[in-house]
């Protein structure tokens, strides 16, 4: 019978991923998911980031223009 650790090291095998990479990879949403080979997660979330971008662009969009531009708009 195997033990505990023969069957938590079944699926690991070191050093396929390098991890900075992986970090820089998880900017982005689900991209880091499909590096660590979880491709259907990794597409689940970069579709729902997808879709929040597209959603609230306009909404984003004014918010950063207001922010930048909060002190031009000020009278003496």
């Amino acid at each position: 019978m195997a033990n505990k650790d023969d069957v938590k090291n079944v699926h690991r095998s070191p050093g396929n991923h390098n991890p900075k990479l992986a970090a820089i990879l998880s900017i982005i949403p689900g991209i880091g998911q499909a590096y660590n080979k979880r491709y259907i997660k990794g597409s689940i979330f970069f579709i729902l980031f997808a879709a929040f971008i597209t959603v609230f662009y306009d909404f984003l969009n004014i918010g950063y223009w207001g922010l930048f531009t909060f002190r031009n708009n000020t009278t003496n």
